[in-house]
């Protein structure tokens, strides 16, 4: 059954409109596609969406999942997914698109130097973002993933917090627990010792501080928890890394570092094997970066000299694996580059290791380096490849290429943030070259990472903000759902309060 009709509009057009039981055409009276409630049927003519700019399509209010509209600003369609604006269009070949940003919920983050988003984490239920900059000493809000996004569960404070003290510099997560590091922390007569929190997850999305720890014998500005990390061993022992990169083992071995690792007994986190090795030496830094899942943990050594090639500064990373009792050093893989910084950044899950170098001098038209790794049958980690930045890809010298790496099964995001980073712990500044983040997709055949996607900052720079917003400083991606940090972002006048971007790869 049909009815055709006509819609004079203005007295100038008519427009022909077919009826069908399964759907409408209009353009012509044939019948409507049978997968179709609307049908527009032309041989000359397109279908025209609503055209705006990119703030009319952002202030669009309450905009229905499905809305699609053409944004003139970018000369693209947009989708809206029900949390976000989606790019649906680009040029031919492109992996470009706008990474999303969501402000922090939270009113203290209108403070200046909040820097949320300095360091981010993330499981399948959850995520941390740190803003080691708020006034109250830092704080790390939680957020909770929801069939609509991701939504705001609460503002996460010390119990004895501290002002400067850096809360949030560090955060990690597993499925029970979290830990939060404020390296800048205070203890009596000893500036920026260091400590480090232990949260437990309760009913509901309550969550309770469960211990805070301090190193045995601290040292002044030893920052202890500059990086922390957390998980539970297949045996079902969960265990809390810290590490104190600046720690000094003898006084011609300044800043050498150490880690410490700590397990749960019966309802108390106790120091269970502190890691630290004759081979090392002055500003080796090892515990900079230290990442874990499983059975396995891997701690950066950014400083560290390459002795076989004769490299300063070239970097070390080392993997340790757990046995049942202890942590064992399974192998010590060392960067090749001088200067380089290799083990700055880490990211290991399951068989992969990802290693970022992101002070890898500039020259011959590449930069910084990412190196990836595979644990084979005999336990060894086996190189799979290295990943070079270049300027062909648009990213300049100086623009820390790795400073961040995180990955899951499928999905491996590479920082770039641009800029420089000034060693002072919640300080952030050196204006660089605009952020993105790069997005590799996994050919699970052969291991290798191919290229995906660049995600870049959905925003115009404000007046104020030059191009340091250091879109990218910290990632984390679990099942393709992930989180980017921006804690160089402002709201308006106010500087640096911190922004974050979540996002979904299929």
């Amino acid at each position: 059954m049909k009815f055709i009709g006509t819609i004079l509009l203005g007295g100038l057009l008519l427009v022909h409109i077919s009826g069908w039981s399964q759907g409408i055409t209009i353009g012509s009276t044939n019948a409507p596609h049978n997968s179709a409630v609307l049908d527009l049927q032309s041989s000359t003519k397109g279908f025209l969406p609503p055209r705006m700019s990119t703030a009319q399509r952002k202030a669009i209010p309450a905009p229905a999942a499905g809305v699609i509209v053409f944004d003139t600003d970018i000369k693209s369609l947009f989708l809206f997914d029900g949390s976000q604006w989606v790019r649906l269009s680009a040029t031919a070949n492109s992996t470009t698109y706008e990474a999303i940003q969501v402000p922090v919920n939270d009113s203290l983050n209108k403070t200046a130097g909040n820097f949320a988003g300095a360091n981010v984490a993330m499981n399948e239920k959850y995520a941390l973002v740190g803003a080691p900059g708020n006034e109250v000493g830092g704080v790390v809000y939680l957020y909770k993933k929801t069939i609509d996004g991701w939504s705001f569960v609460s503002k996460i404070t010390a119990a004895d917090p501290q002002s400067n003290a850096s809360f949030g510099w560090s955060v990690a997560i597993n499925d029970n627990y979290f830990v939060v590091g404020a390296p800048a922390f205070d203890l009596p007569g000893i500036n920026n010792a260091g400590k480090i929190y232990v949260f437990n997850f309760g009913k509901g999305d309550s969550w309770s501080q469960q211990t805070a720890i301090t190193r045995a014998k601290p040292a002044i500005d030893e920052q202890f928890g500059t990086s922390v990390a957390i998980t539970t061993t297949t045996g079902g022992i969960p265990f809390v890394f810290a590490g104190t990169p600046k720690y000094s083992s003898s006084v011609t071995a300044r800043e050498s570092g150490i880690a410490e690792i700590y397990n749960l007994q019966n309802t108390r986190w106790t120091i269970s094997q502190t890691l630290v090795y004759k081979d090392l030496q002055f500003l080796d830094k090892f515990g900079e970066c230290i990442e874990a899942h499983g059975d396995y943990m891997v701690v950066g050594a950014p400083g560290k000299k390459n002795t076989t090639l004769n490299l300063e500064g070239a970097g070390a990373a080392y993997v340790y694996a757990f046995n049942g009792t202890s942590w064992a050093l399974q192998e010590r893989l060392a960067g090749n580059i001088a200067r380089s910084g290799f083990g700055t950044s880490l990211s290991i899950k399951n068989n992969t290791l990802v290693v970022g170098a992101p002070w890898a001098p500039y020259s011959a038209g590449s930069t910084e380096a990412v190196t990836v790794y595979f644990r084979n049958i005999s336990n060894r980690w086996q190189f799979v490849q290295t990943i070079y930045s270049s300027n062909s890809q648009g990213i300049a010298s100086n623009s820390l290429f790795g400073l961040c790496v995180n990955h899951d099964d499928n999905f491996l995001l590479i920082s770039v943030p641009g800029g420089r980073i000034t060693p002072t712990l919640g300080s952030i500044s050196i204006p660089g070259v605009q952020g993105k983040v790069l997005v590799y997709k996994k050919e699970q055949a052969s291991g290798i990472f191919r290229l995906y996607r660049v995600l870049l900052d959905d925003e115009s720079i404000l007046f104020n903000e030059g191009i340091s917003v250091f879109f990218g400083y910290s990632t984390a991606v679990v099942n393709g759902h992930y989180v980017i940090g921006i804690p160089g972002k402002h709201q308006g006048e106010i500087r640096r309060t911190g922004k974050i971007s979540f996002g979904y790869f299929e």
